[in-house]
């Protein structure tokens, strides 16, 4: 019997085995937050690469009008320059676009892991229902957080360990006791053996004696690292809470902007139309198609950013939430 020193000792070690193992979950949290970022990081950019691929498509057939238009005298070479003027600013969108798809390509297979880099296809998630809100009020998702997430768990276990060390220690002031009983047989012969009884009682101590001064240092040591722990705990559940509440708004905000963006396309798409109708009747000015293209073009550039919001700002819930 050596006062819990080993008991506790076992106990202290087998806790930081669990908060090894919950510290291993956090890091696949995080791997899942960071691929899932750049995933739809990605499917995002390639959207906007397509969508820019059309303006200098649509651009292009605005400056063959023009130069027709030219040509049979109804409109003047400025048409023709400005049209120009729009295909070049549609061209340099373009080719911004693709360097934000390499570069969001490469972000995907850092954050994949992938020690050799090659193309691949994204196929994307079905759409889930963008106008819906969040199921559970805030305190229920602070709740689930708090339950779900492994950095809480793994502060609590090494708190639990340091808790257990001090009592290890403490069990150093007094030396251990051994207690050793058995039966021993003696004789001339087999047939004539004795059977006998051994108890033996010992005291062991270091060789050099107990350092009290030392053993009270390291108890109180552990005990001050176990309530550092406790106090990081306290913090960690404060940021919980944030992360929760910050991503639940950021949610709520993305299904608002999605709603919003599909009026702003709509509109913009019967302002473009519009244009496209009246310069091609005489009575409009290539002024106003260049405008109602450009809104048309940054209508469906908002509308993909706030797809990518709502992507994003779920899965960084799903994250606060220790959901993989």
């Amino acid at each position: 019997f050596d006062w819990g020193r080993t008991f506790y000792g076992w106990r202290a070690a087998r806790s930081n085995v669990e908060a090894q193992r919950a510290t291993v979950d956090s890091s696949r949290l995080q791997v899942a937050l960071d691929v899932k970022l750049a995933f739809f990081g990605l499917l995002a950019a390639e959207a906007q690469q397509r969508v820019a691929g059309e303006a200098v498509a649509t651009q292009q057939r605005h400056v063959e009008q023009a130069r027709a238009f030219l040509e049979v005298g109804t409109r003047t070479r400025i048409d023709v320059a400005s049209a120009e003027s729009e295909e070049a600013n549609a061209e340099l969108t373009l080719a911004r676009a693709r360097g934000a798809v390499e570069s969001a390509r490469a972000a995907l297979s850092a954050a994949l892991g992938e020690d050799e880099w090659h193309d691949y296809t994204l196929e994307p998630p079905p759409e889930p229902d963008s106008t819906a809100p969040p199921a559970q009020d805030e305190p229920a998702l602070f709740a689930e957080s708090l339950r779900a997430r492994p950095e809480t768990r793994d502060l609590a276990l090494r708190a639990r360990s340091l808790d257990d060390t001090a009592r290890s220690l403490r069990g150093s002031y007094l030396p251990s006791l051994q207690l050793q009983l058995g039966p021993s047989w003696a004789g001339s012969d087999l047939g004539s053996l004795t059977t006998n009884v051994t108890i033996t009682v010992g005291l062991s101590y270091p060789l050099s004696g107990m350092n009290p001064l030392l053993v009270h240092g390291q108890v109180r040591e552990a005990e001050a690292n176990r309530r550092q722990l406790l106090e990081q705990e306290r913090a960690l559940k404060n940021s919980l809470r944030l992360e929760t509440a910050q991503a639940r708004a950021a949610l709520e905000s993305a299904h608002e902007e999605v709603l919003a963006a599909a009026k702003l396309l709509e509109a913009s798409r019967d302002r473009r139309d519009l244009a496209e109708g009246r310069y091609q009747a005489g009575v409009g000015s290539i002024i106003e198609l260049d405008d109602a293209q450009l809104a048309f073009v940054n209508a469906q550039f908002q509308q993909i950013s706030a797809a990518l919001d709502v992507a994003t700002a779920r899965a960084r819930l799903d994250h606060a939430l220790g959901r993989i």
